[in-house]
């Protein structure tokens, strides 16, 4: 009873724990969700759910679910350009004990860094990160995930030589990166931002047909993504102005204007170089009105570029810093509930362990009862054997000690007297045998043996044993092999599967549940019990 006492709460304790656990883990991947939704049109409240995570991660001291935390942090606050504050916090997570052999979040820690020191105009220390990056992602080419790693660098480091006028260079690492990508079915989610960065080299390079071709690949992939196919639309634009098709130009700039408008997308960089775009053009093709509205807009947009830094900053830090006393009463209000509910879940675990630990001694003491039965099933069946010397008295399938008498029943014209008897003799004969035993022991099998056919057979086992042909030779199996285990004391040490062998069963499944079917209990429950009988008779 100690040890199923000490098992319980060991299982219990795991499970609580696990409970606890799995709660956490929700808990942060709630915050993650809602940091992701926001990303695109909400930079301060996404970088307000990512800061939520990082104070629960750390509270929980999970190294993932920092490094993780951190990440998104970081991602946050770059939108926002929040470039050192950024850095601090990509930094924070590669140092993490999570990252250094997880190369799915070093590799974005060093692409986000990379993607700061880009805006914060060190293109140098940018491209150094993407470098590192080849340093360590394992060159595997038969792994789909670090070779989308490499191509995805690849195209960073293109991105990066085209924005110093390296063309050469850029065409090399863009060349790459497309060749590694174009073998995987899967790749749609990246390689449109590769073929677009091929048609922006290749419109640098005034190599117009291809930049087009490009540019094309890449829309017909991401038009399915419709929250970024305003950058398709706006490469669309790039390339019909570089040609000198004005009319095309602007309407593609402004198709890519309405997009980031509509699905209301928080890139003031972009909307501002899009009025500038179309101011310009405006102007080129004599449309004075179109020009002053659009450069009104662009100047609108430049002003909040401009003092977003500021702002944003202000907001975003004031907002921390209120989110980290928030996050005390919040945490204190998820303790008392975590707390409540370990306690709702121990008392219900409680009752159910009450109720099993009733149901097992109750089921303990009726087992006891049914093996005194069969023990005294089996010493009067005994008894009436060693007290029949012609051996008449065969094996009683109901287990309960009646004798195998012959007795006619009335009123019966299927066969005659004389053979019924002659049957019924036989039968018992059969009974006080081993054939049943044998491996698929068939109705004929059985017909041969008494000389009869299976009409009469099956009369004599309904009238007689009251059972069909199946029931009646499974129980005398069974009834055998109790005799075996309760007057051969070896049996107690064979296994199962040998058991349930010599009697005649196909399968140790079927005999398990045939056993306990007639007997009211398993083997195993009547061998322990005949065991534990023993060993009580050796010590006194």
């Amino acid at each position: 009873m100690k040890n199923i006492i000490i098992i319980f709460f060991s299982v219990l304790s795991q499970f609580l724990y696990a409970q606890i656990d799995e709660k956490r883990q929700q808990e942060i991947q709630n915050l993650w969700n809602n940091s992701d939704k926001y990303i695109l049109r909400d930079a301060v409240s996404s970088m307000r759910y990512a800061k939520q995570a990082s104070i629960l991660s750390e509270r929980y001291g999970d190294s993932f679910n920092k490094a993780k935390s951190y990440l998104i942090l970081g991602k946050c606050l770059l939108s926002i350009d929040m470039h050192s504050e950024s850095l601090f916090y990509l930094d924070k997570g590669l140092k993490e004990p999570a990252t250094a052999d997880h190369h799915v979040l070093k590799v974005l820690f060093k692409e986000f860094k990379g993607d700061n020191y880009g805006k914060m105009g060190l293109p140098e220390q940018e491209f150094n990160e993407y470098s590192d990056i080849l340093s360590f992602v394992p060159k595997d080419e038969k792994n789909h995930e670090y070779q989308r790693m490499l191509s995805r660098t690849y195209a960073r480091m293109s991105a990066n030589l085209g924005g110093r006028k390296q063309y050469d260079k850029a065409d090399k690492y863009i060349n790459k990166a497309i060749k590694i990508q174009e073998k995987f079915s899967d790749s749609e989610g990246e390689i449109y931002n590769i073929y677009m960065i091929k048609g922006d080299i290749c419109l640098k390079r005034k190599v117009y047909d291809s930049a087009y071709y490009f540019f094309n690949k890449s829309y017909n992939l991401v038009r399915k993504d419709l929250e970024y196919q305003y950058m398709s639309l706006k490469s669309f634009g790039d390339y019909y102005r570089a040609i000198g098709n004005k009319s095309k130009a602007i309407s593609f700039y402004q198709q890519a204007l309405d997009d980031i408008i509509k699905f209301k997308i928080d890139n003031v960089s972009n909307k501002a170089e899009l009025y500038k775009n179309l101011s310009q053009l405006s102007g080129e093709t004599g449309n004075d009105l179109r020009k002053n509205y659009y450069s009104e807009l662009y100047q609108k947009e430049y002003e909040k570029l401009q003092n977003k830094n500021n702002k944003d900053i202000q907001f975003a830090v004031k907002s921390i810093l209120n989110q980290e006393k928030q996050e005390k009463k919040l945490l204190e209000k998820q303790n008392s509930t975590t707390v409540l509910s370990i306690l709702g879940v121990f008392s219900v675990l409680s009752a159910i362990f009450y109720f099993q630990f009733i149901k097992m001694r109750r089921k303990k003491k009726e087992l006891k009862i049914r093996f005194e039965e069969i023990v005294n099933e089996l010493e009067e069946r005994k008894k009436r054997q060693e007290e029949n010397n012609l051996g008449n008295a065969g094996h009683s399938l109901s287990g309960k000690g009646e004798d195998f008498k012959i007795s006619i029943k009335t009123n019966t014209k299927l066969i005659s007297n004389e053979t019924e008897k002659d049957l019924l003799s036989k039968l018992m004969s059969f009974e006080n045998g081993t054939a049943y035993t044998e491996k698929g022991f068939t109705q004929s099998n059985l017909a041969t043996i008494l000389e009869t056919n299976t009409k009469y057979l099956n009369y004599i086992l309904k009238i007689h044993r009251n059972k069909s042909f199946n029931d009646y030779i499974n129980g005398l199996k069974i009834n055998f092999i109790v005799d075996k285990i309760y007057n051969h004391p070896e049996h107690l040490n064979y296994k199962i599967s040998y058991l349930s062998e010599i009697s005649g069963f196909s399968s140790q499944s079927r005999f398990t549940h045939i056993f306990k079917q007639e007997q009211g209990m398993s083997p195993s429950e009547f061998i322990t019990q005949l065991s534990q009988k023993q060993n009580k008779n050796t010590t006194k």
